[in-house]
């Protein structure tokens, strides 16, 4: 006769497959008529917006593109030139795993950007984007939480308090707007945009998401000189909650998807009109208390039991982990003009040295700025960034939280940027439960003694002994007068039950 079971689903969104892959971009494009002939490019820098993600049933393409700014001068002119041209980029993963993911979450960033002038009327550009994938996939996990009423069954349970990832979800959002600027902007040469989210909770079934774009722009006015102009954009968004958990922790990424800023101007001066694309990865975490029966027995006859170890991808949120590096830039007592026209850092790496566990990369900035014959010139500044951590850390990755912050000082400056370390917490639970079983007929030759004396073997409790003879634990207990959990050395009496 099979046992009267009964289960418990837990549903939950684990992580399935991840892929990091970069594939070289290159175009030639011709310059506009409008644009003065290329003499010398100074610099070149791209940001990189990821657009769509197709899989099939082995790969994975993310696509999008890749504003590309140069910088240059020209002999027809005077000052420092722009020319933007947008290259689109597609990278694809060989993963089978990870195109099965019914959500896959993607980043990228820039690990190259090179101009070279062809002609005076004809630019060459190569990228090097690479992104990263993480898969997501809807999980059903079993256990066993009970059996049908007998009072011959001794059931062992076993009460576990599970952390899952509830939901997984993806939501575009747009903001726009307008700054004014002062002196007034005549050209917009070069512009970056560092958004950053700051929180994220839950209104009722609202969830309100709030965050801030920094802006980084270089102009020229219409003074003819160079200008910059820095402001933090507020983000702010309502989002439809429905399905997510109201009491859960939340945890959101983001990725930049589009970006525009261009010059406006009117009869009260001028500024800018800034739009912000983003894409939000809202992860929502719930905690939930189930049984699991862990093994029985009948003490009235044999049972046929089956067991599985199940595994629950028990989740949390990321643990973030912030360091500020400074970068200290003297100018010899001149008034400093520079400009930072790309930031960013390396991969994220674990170091133990001396005993001691690490979380290491290195901010990499580069500077436009002008020589002592007012030219315009770029250099490249790294520093190491070393954060020491107490506990390991796993699946962990690091960028940039928000843009750089400069502070003016006599002869020079101070350039801030927090890097932000996200190390995983997911973690294996693994549940031992009973998957099936029947109750068998008593054999008729079968004959038990009605008592037994002897000791516990090494790595033996008393459910064992207690299953073994198809007797209780709690009786066993009594006769033997033992309390609390400790096992006894010594001879047991072993009775059955009656």
């Amino acid at each position: 006769m099979e046992l009267g079971l009964q289960f418990t689903d837990l549903t939950c969104w684990e992580k399935t497959g991840h892929a990091v892959v970069s594939h070289e971009e290159t175009m030639e494009t011709a310059i506009a008529e409008y644009c003065p002939d290329m003499t010398r490019i100074v610099t070149a820098c791209g940001q990189l917006y990821i657009r769509e993600k197709t899989a099939s049933e082995e790969r994975v393409t993310v696509s999008g593109t890749i504003r590309v700014t140069v910088l240059y001068t020209s002999e027809e002119s005077t000052g420092l030139r722009s020319l933007t041209a947008s290259v689109p980029f597609s990278c694809t993963a060989e993963d089978r795993e990870l195109a099965s993911a019914q959500l896959i979450w993607a980043t990228g960033r820039l690990l190259l950007v090179e101009a070279q002038a062809v002609t005076a009327r004809k630019l060459y550009i190569r990228l090097l984007p690479e992104v990263t994938m993480t898969g997501y996939v809807r999980a059903v996990r079993r256990v066993c939480s009970g059996t049908e009423e007998n009072a011959a069954l001794r059931v062992r349970c076993r009460d576990h308090t599970c952390s899952l990832l509830d939901a997984v979800v993806e939501r575009d959002i747009t903001v726009t707007q307008e700054v004014q600027v002062s002196p007034v902007p005549e050209e917009l040469l070069l512009y970056r945009l560092y958004p950053r989210l700051t929180s994220c909770r839950t209104v009722g079934n609202k969830l309100v998401v709030k965050g801030e774009a920094a802006l980084s722009a270089l102009y020229r006015g219409q003074d003819q000189q160079l200008h910059t102009y820095d402001t933090e954009l507020p983000l702010s968004q309502i989002l439809d909650g429905g399905g997510l958990p109201e009491d859960g922790e939340y945890a959101v990424r983001l990725c930049l998807t589009g970006g525009e800023a261009r010059v406006l101007r009117s009869d009260n001066g001028g500024g800018l009109s800034v739009t912000v694309e983003l894409r939000l990865l809202l992860c929502a975490y719930r905690t939930e208390r189930c049984t699991c029966v862990e093994d029985l027995y009948s003490i009235r006859q044999p049972v046929r039991l089956e067991q599985e170890t199940v595994t629950l991808p028990a989740a949390h949120p990321d643990r973030v982990l912030r360091e500020e590096t400074v970068e200290h830039l003297d100018f010899g007592g001149n008034k400093p003009f520079f400009f930072i026209t790309e930031t960013d850092c390396a991969n994220a790496a674990v170091t133990t040295e001396e005993g001691r566990t690490a979380l290491r990369t290195t901010v990499r900035t580069r500077l436009l700025y002008l020589d002592e014959n007012d030219s315009p010139a770029v250099t490249e500044r790294t520093s190491e960034v070393v954060l020491p951590v107490k506990e390991a850390v796993q699946g962990l990755c690091c960028g940039l939280s928000g843009g750089p912050g400069v502070q003016l000082g006599t002869g020079g400056c101070d350039v801030r940027q927090v890097v932000e370390f996200l190390a995983e917490d997911v973690r294996q639970e693994p549940l031992v439960t009973v998957c099936g079983g029947e109750l068998l007929e008593p054999e008729e030759q079968e004959q038990t003694p009605s008592l037994v004396l002897r000791r516990l073997l090494p790595g033996e409790t008393l459910w064992d002994a207690a299953k073994q003879y198809r007797t209780d634990e709690a009786l066993l207990r009594a006769v033997n007068r033992l309390e609390g959990e400790e096992l006894p050395d010594k001879m047991l009496l072993i009775p059955r039950v009656r």
